[in-house]
């Protein structure tokens, strides 16, 4: 089977910059925390709220992101995250009071919520089977870039001084446009056209990714996986 290798690639490291912006929103904060307490006075109790508010949002993203994802489409759901990255890493900066700060923090764990559910199901429902494995460990790779990235953006953005820490969080919004913009050159889902009796639209986006028999076998096993699916209810 002749793949469209660089195709495949491109769609799946745009859409593995949701795992980059994962790995950059949990760590941007661990060098903001020293600015944080002498900024907002912070005790240890709202230290230790502040620093994890964002899970809240995390929990909230990652436990609807797939209902949405069904309902709307998975690029449509991750086009949002990218703005939610984008809006809590800027109003995050801005912030001058800590409900402020906690509330664009919440907003930041809704994207990173979404981006860990929606960016891996998305490869992999583009992958053929036997590129599946590598192509979805692109996000994980991308995650640990984004970690990485936060931590070296931080270490640069010390220099800055007393305000170092709003700069820190906006740096976010880079590639958080970045990954908007780009998710343009990205297809909807085949799986999710197909659930949408988009068959059409499905078969050329496979079309694309590899040949015309790889297409037609892919499309016959997602109608049978979504016929299952709808068996069991």
């Amino acid at each position: 089977m002749k793949v469209n290798f660089r195709y495949l690639l491109t769609i799946s490291l745009v859409t593995a910059l949701g795992g980059l912006l994962f790995g950059f929103d949990i760590s941007v904060i661990s060098g903001t925390i020293p600015f944080l307490q002498e900024v907002f006075n912070l005790n240890e109790a709202m230290k230790g709220w502040v620093v994890s508010s964002a899970l809240i949002g995390c929990i909230i993203g990652a436990s609807f992101s797939g209902r949405f994802g069904d309902k709307f489409g998975r690029k449509k759901v991750l086009l949002v995250t990218s703005i939610l990255f984008a809006v809590s890493a800027i109003g995050s900066g801005v912030a001058n009071s800590i409900p402020t700060f906690v509330l664009y923090r919440i907003l930041g764990g809704l994207a990173v919520g979404g981006a860990s559910v929606l960016a891996p199901m998305y490869i992999a429902e583009v992958s053929p089977a036997h590129l599946r494995g590598r192509m979805v460990s692109i996000n994980q790779l991308t995650i640990v870039i984004g970690i990485s990235m936060a931590y070296y953006s931080n270490y640069f953005l010390l220099q800055i001084g007393e305000n170092a820490w709003r700069w820190m969080f906006a740096a976010e919004a880079v590639p958080s446009l970045l990954f908007f913009f780009a998710l343009f050159i990205v297809p909807e889902s085949p799986r999710w056209l197909v659930a949408r009796n988009e068959e059409k639209k499905a078969k050329y986006v496979l079309e694309k990714v590899a040949e015309t028999d790889f297409a037609k076998f892919e499309l016959s096993e997602i109608k049978a996986s979504l016929a299952g699916k709808e068996k069991r209810g």
